[in-house]
């Protein structure tokens, strides 16, 4: 198993990464060139991708870009079309809010707005809303929250200083605001109808940080030569591979894997 910290993100983030080279063709080909140097290294044709959330931007394109490349594609609350779940994601904030009798919070959304955003800021702003109802993690636990901050603070690969710069959003602040236009923009139920490889959505049915209603609609009109599949933890929001740390394991094994072995 191989983790990339894209470029901007994570440990590949640094602030003499020029703007200009942030872009989404830029990322992909960055991920091609990736995969040549893992088939390469340890010899093998069989390059799965799985990508969660932003980095599904990267993970579906580069799949449809280069299917020779990649032997099936898994991904995590998957975007479509960024407008719309956005869209989705204010109305169930501000549904929220009434069903709390919260006037307050009802107020400071609508003050947000709708989007489409100029900036990320109003993203941002309004997720605050989005966590505060479930909809990045269906439980809010101590026990959920640490288990997406102590891979940083724990692993091998990354030193306390990295970890906690990481966790502080340095990277994915520069990385968001260099890709802003592009992102607002994507809609890939326009850009792709077709896909050469397997492919593989798992969604969390209350994910309200990228909600699955325009996964849902772009699965059903995907033609997937090698097949397609929608999975739906019943028990989660965005972070269905830390609510459901079982099933999605079991997932990706039985699954994905078992299946890819007969392709």
């Amino acid at each position: 198993m191989v983790h990339w910290d894209q470029r901007g993100g994570g440990k590949s983030f640094n602030s003499r990464i020029p703007v200009e080279s942030m872009t989404l063709d830029r990322l992909v080909e960055d991920c091609s060139e990736l995969i040549d140097h893992l088939r390469n290294r340890f010899d093998t044709s069989k390059v799965f991708i799985v990508a969660h959330s932003s980095g599904t931007l990267i993970g579906i394109k580069t799949a449809y870009k280069y299917p020779e490349k990649v032997h099936a594609y898994v991904g995590v609350a998957q975007i479509i079309n960024d407008y719309e779940h956005e869209r989705i994601s204010y109305d169930f904030a501000v549904q929220e809010a009434e069903r709390l009798g919260n006037v307050k919070h009802k107020n400071a959304i609508k003050a947000i707005g709708p989007p489409p955003y100029e900036t990320p800021k109003g993203l941002w702003d309004k997720a605050k809303y989005i966590v505060r109802y479930g909809g990045m993690l269906r439980d809010s636990s101590f026990r959920n929250m640490i288990g997406i901050i102590l891979p940083y603070l724990t692993s091998p690969e990354y030193s306390l200083s990295e970890g906690i710069r990481t966790i502080m959003g340095r990277g994915r602040n520069f990385t968001t605001n260099a890709l802003w236009k592009e992102i607002v923009a994507v809609n890939f139920a326009e850009e792709i109808d077709s896909m050469k490889v397997p492919i593989y959505f798992f969604e969390g049915k209350y994910d309200m940080i990228i909600p699955k209603g325009p996964v849902e609609d772009f699965y059903s009109n995907l033609n997937a030569e090698k097949g397609k599949t929608l999975v739906v933890f019943e028990n989660s929001a965005h972070y269905l591979m830390i609510e459901e740390k079982e099933k999605y394991e079991d997932v990706l094994v039985d699954v994905v894997l078992k299946e890819s072995q007969e392709k």
